[in-house]
């Protein structure tokens, strides 16, 4: 007897009990020559010896209805997101898709059009990004090279709106190639560059009016430069973080100040790989699904705040939305979501330092007794959040509607949400005073460390760093 392809798992029906039901004894009656309950009574013997499992009964025509073990169901999560670590909630729902994104040449545009390629290579699929030609912008600089430290939270005056003048071949003001202070590893760690230009920058085939000499990307020398092809500024700018160390993607990127002529990113994964590499290229894909990305603009140059508060303050607000591009980014209060967000990894992190110089580590298990004050409360109310994050990465698909375009702020204000869970789990995971550390507190402080994980991952792909200390 063949074995079905698929299952169908679902809540259950009216008449139905337990948490899930299936019809999956009905589909092997007729393959087996037998009655739908007698199939039933064999699998439910299966079922209720797995993992997780407290009861399976049988209803109707032989509908299996399955009750599950919440404890062991949060122990085999935390267990997972510990296991996969930062790659937990990735998949494959998107493979061999790719989204030609057109965007204007405007900061946010840029920003959303950057965490939209993360978040859709963390579901295997593709983003090639098209820059408008002709499109107004006020940002001097592209949000790559923004200071690592941000700006102490002072009014902002005119020295610090003033747009920068283009960078030219002068040396940029940050080098992405040195590590972010107060990060002590990579949010992805790739044994080589994900993000590589196999070409120049953009190439346009004909000149435009008036243009004083050779556009970047043709094969004369700019006047001035030294350099025939690329400048190392350029050159500088082609290695970009990684949204996931399992999908390599080359990225064709110019400058914010070449708006006059039409630009095109695109994302070959065979462009990324080294000549000689024995891994298999990619087969080929669809036609590329056309996406035309206009955010409301930004208000005002976001430089001042830093490249994470920056492009929180872009990302947060869904994209028809009006962002706030205001000093109150950076204050370090409970009003900031970004500063709660990070706070709450930065907290799981020193939980696991605490808890090493009392001499236990996090081990996966029970939460500790429902009648139990604030650990069991909390624990269940940080489960189904983790649970949830898979969904939230997986909104992207919908893609090219506007819900897979909101997906980056729908993944900002999840965050927000998860942090301060997380923070109302923090105080009852060290045990206190006389207390001798037991399996509660080590299985808390792995639902922490889960949580400080999930956060970590979510603000890597909007770009945003997560310090371990702040």
């Amino acid at each position: 007897m063949a074995v079905p392809a698929r299952a169908v798992v679902s809540p259950p029906g009216p008449g139905g009990a337990g948490d899930y039901a299936t019809n999956i004894a009905l589909q092997l009656a007729r393959p087996a020559g037998q009655p739908a309950l007698r199939v039933a009574e064999v699998l439910r013997t299966h079922l209720a010896r797995s993992e997780g499992v407290t009861c399976v009964e049988i209803t109707g025509p032989g509908f299996l209805n399955i009750s599950l073990d919440r404890h062991a169901a949060g122990t085999a999560l935390v267990r997972r997101i510990l296991a996969e670590g930062m790659r937990y909630g990735h998949g494959d729902s998107l493979a061999g898709q790719v989204y030609e994104v057109r965007v204007p040449f405007e900061v946010r545009a840029e920003v959303l059009a950057d965490a939209l390629a993360r978040i859709v290579a963390s579901q295997g699929g593709r983003v090639a990004v098209h820059h408008l030609a002709g499109a107004q912008h006020f940002d001097a600089r592209p949000l790559d090279h923004l200071d690592a430290q941000p700006l102490d939270a002072q009014p902002l005056d005119a020295q610090h709106l003033a747009v920068q003048p283009s960078p030219g071949a002068s040396e940029p003001p940050f080098d992405d190639s040195e590590p972010r202070p107060g990060v002590s590893e990579p949010a992805f760690a790739v044994s080589e560059p994900a993000f590589a230009v196999s070409e120049p920058a953009f190439a346009v085939s004909e000149p435009l009016p008036g243009a004083p000499g050779p556009l970047p990307g043709s094969s004369q020398p700019l006047p001035g430069s030294s350099h025939p092809s690329q400048s190392p500024r350029a050159a500088s700018q082609a290695t970009r973080t990684a949204a996931s160390p399992a999908t390599r993607i080359a990225v064709q990127r110019p400058h914010l100040n070449s708006r006059s002529a039409p630009t095109e990113l695109t994302t070959p994964l065979e462009a990324a790989q080294p000549a000689g590499d024995p891994r298999p290229t990619a087969p080929p894909t669809a036609t590329p699904t056309p996406l035309d990305l206009r955010p409301h603009p930004a208000p005002e140059d976001p430089t001042p705040l830093g490249l994470d508060a920056a492009c929180w303050a872009l990302l947060h607000p869904a994209p028809h939305d009006r962002p706030r591009v205001t000093a109150d980014h950076l204050v370090q209060r409970e009003s900031n979501p970004l500063f709660r967000v990070r706070y709450a990894h930065a907290r799981t992190r020193a939980l696991g330092r605490n808890a090493g110089d009392l001499g236990f580590t996090a081990e996966a298990g029970g939460m500790g007794e429902e009648g139990e004050e604030g650990g069991h409360a909390a624990s269940l109310s940080l489960l189904p959040l983790l649970a949830d994050y898979p969904r939230v990465l997986a909104t992207v698909a919908a893609l090219p509607r506007a819900e897979g375009v909101a997906a980056p702020s729908r993944l900002a204000r999840y965050l927000v949400v998860l942090a301060d869970a997380t923070l109302a789990l923090l105080p009852v995971v060290l045990p206190l005073g006389e207390e001798k550390p037991s399996a509660a507190h080590r299985a808390r402080l792995a639902l922490a460390e889960a949580a400080g994980t999930v956060l970590a991952g979510g603000l890597s792909l909007l770009g945003i760093d997560a310090p371990d200390h702040l």
